[in-house]
C-alpha cells in the first residue's frame, strides 16, 4: 500500500516561477500586518491570484498553494536565521524584509526537508544554487 503524499511531497513536485512568487509576495505586501497574520486570507487571496491568473485545475491550485505557502515559510527561517546575509535589506518597521530577487528563484525551486518540523531548505543545497544565480559582474 502506498503513502499518500506530504505537503513537502506535493511542494517538492511543484516547483512556483520566479514571476509568481514575486507576484504573491507583492500581493502580501499590499496586505496590513494583522491581514497577513490571518492564515486563511493569506490563503484565499493567494487562491484568488491563482484563479486569475488562470489556475483553474482544483488539484494543481491545491499544490500550487501548498508549495508557495511551504516555500514562504521555509524563506522565511532561512532569513531570519541570518543564511541569506548579503541577499537582504534589514527588516522594515513592518516587521518584512527586502530580498534579492535570487533568493525567490531558489524557493521556488529548491526542495524542501523538514527540520524539527517545520519547511527548511537544505542550506548547502540552496546556497550553491544562489551562487549560480548570482553572475559576477566584472573583475577587480
Amino acid at each position: 500500500m502506498t503513502q499518500a503524499p506530504t505537503g513537502l511531497d506535493v511542494a517538492n513536485e511543484t516547483p512556483v516561477a520566479f514571476e509568481l512568487f514575486s507576484d504573491v509576495y507583492a500581493m502580501q505586501a499590499s496586505m496590513s500586518a494583522e491581514e497577513r497574520r490571518d492564515t486563511g486570507l493569506k490563503q484565499a487571496r493567494l487562491e484568488s491570484l491563482l484563479k486569475e491568473r488562470g489556475v483553474v485545475d482544483n488539484y494543481k491550485l491545491r499544490a500550487l498553494v501548498m508549495s508557495i505557502m511551504l516555500r514562504q515559510r521555509a524563506l522565511e527561517l532561512l532569513v531570519q536565521q541570518g543564511e541569506a546575509r548579503g541577499f537582504t535589506l534589514p527588516v522594515t518597521e513592518a516587521g518584512t524584509a527586502k530580498v534579492h530577487r535570487d533568493l525567490f528563484r531558489c524557493a521556488g525551486e529548491e526542495s524542501l526537508v523538514s527540520i524539527d518540523g517545520q519547511p527548511r531548505f537544505n542550506h548547502e543545497s540552496f546556497q550553491r544554487r544562489l551562487l549560480s544565480y548570482s553572475q559576477p559582474m566584472g573583475n577587480a
